[in-house]
């Protein structure tokens, strides 16, 4: 199934290589595009698509956050719901959070979060 979908995801536009580069760890397990046989290996259970993939995609539209405050985020597999910070970080880069947990398809992450 990962492979599957890696492979669509490339021909409908998104970089197909969120993958280990050399320049940073890559998004791992969290999304199909960069490991497409998930957090077990196998391929039966690919994660979902993180956030930036979906942002890239026009799936979701992240709500920007500029001020301090306290912030809840259902789970991302059911919503499309993240948030971005820009603030503090240099200009073209923000901090993109989603609420991730071990159900469906992740039902094989070794534990939930942010």
């Amino acid at each position: 199934i990962g492979s599957f979908i890696w492979g669509s995801m490339s021909i409908l536009g998104i970089p197909a290589d969120l993958y280990y580069s050399g320049a940073g760890r890559g998004a791992g397990a969290y999304d199909t595009l960069a490991r497409s046989w998930g957090f077990d290996g196998t391929g039966d259970y690919p994660g979902y698509l993180c956030a930036w993939s979906k942002m890239q995609m026009n799936w979701m539209e992240p709500t920007v956050i500029s001020s301090p405050g306290r912030y809840s985020l259902q789970q991302a597999e059911h919503n499309e719901e993240a948030v971005m910070i820009r603030r503090n970080f240099p200009e073209g880069e923000y901090l993109l959070i989603e609420n991730r947990q071990p159900v469906d398809f992740d039902a094989k992450m070794p534990q939930g979060g942010l």
